[in-house]
């Protein structure tokens, strides 16, 4: 479905996203802690990053364009 006025799929405006990690198996270089979905955060709709939830080192940053 796309927004005929902007030119964009309805899509490119949700913030909601499906992660699926490998079980267990990422860990934090820092801490070795084990990342789960909650060290995942969305910062504006085109910005995701992961923080250890341990020791608070970021780990992973994503920028969509």
């Amino acid at each position: 479905m796309t927004n005929a006025k902007a030119g964009l799929s309805s899509c490119s405006r949700d913030t909601h996203f499906e992660l699926r990690l490998p079980g267990g198996r990422l860990r934090c270089d820092c801490c070795g802690q084990r990342v789960s979905a909650y060290a995942f955060d969305v910062v504006e709709p085109s910005f995701v990053r992961a923080i250890c939830t341990h020791c608070h080192n970021d780990l992973l940053a994503i920028e969509l364009r």
